[in-house]
């Protein structure tokens, strides 16, 4: 935490992993951050699941900054196409301290309350079918063929 008048460290919290997102809630009281530990892209073409899972980090910053507390919650076995290597992307905190986290590799969502860490829900963003697409990188763009089933980790653009 850093004091921004004067650029002052004020506390230091390891939060674990790779940041992709943060989220203060509008009270002002919670913070959720999105640790992806995002996959090698160069490994087996990118494709999960590749070890450490994400997870989801909520920090409780009322009172004094050195008061703060900082929980982990593991996002891992809901019900996604990897459960082990969930990769949360994107976080956003309602004004219910809820934080929806998104998981774009997995192409899932999960609601959490950030006072307790319980994921109250999970679910799939379902599968879709892609008509008329180019398929093939070949410095051609040809959109004449298409996709079944498909969810936003076989997308290339």
């Amino acid at each position: 935490m850093i004091d921004v008048a004067t650029l002052t460290i004020l506390r230091e919290m390891d939060v674990g992993g790779q940041p992709d997102s943060v989220a203060v809630s509008p009270d002002g009281k919670w913070a959720a951050v999105a640790i992806e530990n995002e996959r090698d892209e160069g490994l087996g073409d990118g494709a999960p699941p590749q070890m450490p899972a994400g997870t989801l980090v909520i920090i409780h910053m009322e009172g004094d900054v050195a008061a703060w507390t900082m929980m982990t919650v593991d996002v891992t076995g809901l019900n996604m196409d990897f459960p082990t290597d969930p990769e949360p992307e994107y976080v956003s905190i309602n004004s219910q301290n809820k934080a929806i986290v998104t998981f774009q590799e997995n192409n899932g969502l999960a609601l959490v309350d950030l006072a307790t860490g319980v994921i109250e829900w999970s679910k799939t963003a379902g599968k879709v079918n892609l008509e008329l697409i180019d398929t093939e990188e070949e410095d051609v763009i040809d959109q004449s063929t298409s996709l079944s089933q498909v969810r936003e980790r076989h997308i290339h653009i």
